[in-house]
């Protein structure tokens, strides 16, 4: 949504030395990726500071930056500076005010937008609260319940109960889609008092997928069951947990007024996002490229979507997860052991806690190693992987295990 910094500062209840008719035409918290025009919101992170970054931020053309009040004296130039009590509570802010103002819109989405997807992501409690009362949800997704951020949460039922913070943030008169195969999401709307949508693959989901045929790295075909319909479909995306997702989203295309056969059709035109099951191709090695996150429910997903696939050799190269607190390293030993159970030829365990994973997968009886780093596994890869191979990487985002991919390709092209 476009504002004028008057706007802004008027939301925020701001003070500061900048432009107040000039427009921010979308807003930032990464200097590295903001464009001309766009306001930068200076938030803290867990390991970042954005206050270190306002410069880069202005020199890339930002209209102007948010900073803490308590910041201002280490800027010697304060001209574009808007500053606040706190700028991660002023984003959101500015959030609930843009919220308010326009019906359907929120920060960086426009008038002439019908429907905001929204991610909700979570690592504690009242997080998801928080960001529902800015978005103000009509409809509810929920996909299922993992062991991830176990750093923060003393168990899994902790983190469906933060999960379900979003059910119990909609209005009276909203719908919740939920998987009806998980076991705490499939009870979610046990209580709730709008609309209940269930997805999964057997009654009594109300949109379900049925005769499913996995096609390897080209995805799955299937019926997808609506009611008394049925309509075959293509899916070009690897593995059960994204007919999952793809259930859950034509179940709320069905709310918003798809017929199942523009639902079905619409699926077989998707393709995957960056690191999130793409296939690459390396001559005649098939990469499938899944590293932008990952957990144990996540990886032994993936893991069975690997062995399924017709292959010459199949490998793992699995980096360590992160934020799984004290039951961590049991989560690696047995991711381990399902790569055995699966009978994946090799795992190569990339860093840290990774090293757990390889020791009980080669207690199982299969054959594993370990490297520090991603680029040593990517020099790996350049070393032993051969024709035929189809290889899977997945790793916790902190372990930016596609460094691997660029140091095999890098090492590739070196050697042709």
């Amino acid at each position: 949504m476009r504002l004028p910094l008057s706007r802004v500062a008027e939301f925020l209840a701001a003070t500061g030395e900048f432009d107040h008719k000039a427009l921010a035409v979308g807003y930032s918290i990464d200097s590295r990726t903001i464009q001309p025009g766009e306001l930068f919101f200076a938030v803290k992170g867990e390991r970042m500071d954005g206050h270190d970054f306002v410069a880069q931020a202005l020199d890339r053309n930002a209209v102007a930056a948010v900073v803490r009040k308590d910041q201002l004296a280490r800027y010697a130039v304060k001209t574009r500076l808007i500053a606040v009590d706190d700028t991660l509570g002023a984003l959101q802010t500015l959030g609930s005010a843009v919220r308010r103002l326009w019906a359907k819109t929120l920060v960086g989405v426009e008038p002439e937008h019908d429907i905001a997807v929204i991610e909700m992501g979570m690592s504690h409690a009242g997080e998801i609260t928080a960001l529902a009362k800015i978005a103000q949800p009509d409809i509810g997704v929920v996909t299922n319940v993992a062991p991830v951020h176990l750093e923060f949460f003393n168990s899994v039922s902790d983190i469906a109960r933060a999960k379900y913070e979003l059910i119990a943030s909609l209005h009276a008169g909203g719908t919740t889609v939920l998987n009806a195969d998980d076991e705490y999401v499939s009870q979610f709307g046990r209580d709730f008092h709008g609309k209940v949508v269930l997805f999964g693959m057997k009654p009594p989901a109300d949109v379900r997928a049925e005769n499913i045929e996995h096609r390897g790295t080209a995805g799955s075909t299937f019926d997808l069951v609506v009611g008394g319909c049925r309509e075959r479909t293509t899916l070009p995306l690897a593995g059960t947990h994204n007919i999952y997702n793809a259930l859950a989203a034509v179940a709320v295309g069905l709310e918003r007024g798809l017929s199942p056969s523009e639902a079905a059709g619409a699926l077989a035109s998707l393709a995957p996002a960056d690191k999130r099951g793409q296939v690459v191709q390396l001559g005649n090695i098939t990469v499938i490229n899944d590293c932008y996150n990952s957990n144990p429910k996540a990886l032994d997903a993936m893991v069975d979507t690997l062995a399924a696939m017709p292959a010459r050799r199949r490998i793992a190269v699995a980096g360590e997860m992160l934020e799984l607190g004290p039951a961590g390293e049991e989560m690696h030993r047995h991711s381990g052991r399902h790569m055995a159970e699966k009978k994946i030829d090799l795992l190569l365990g990339v860093r840290g806690l990774a090293q757990l994973m390889v020791e009980a997968a080669r207690a199982a009886g299969m054959k594993a190693e370990f490297v520090a780093s991603p680029e040593e596994a990517g020099e790996w890869l350049a070393r032993e992987a051969r024709a035929g191979d189809v290889v899977l990487l997945k790793a916790s985002r902190g372990v930016k295990l596609e460094k691997a991919l660029e140091k095999w390709t890098s090492q590739l092209e070196v050697g042709s």
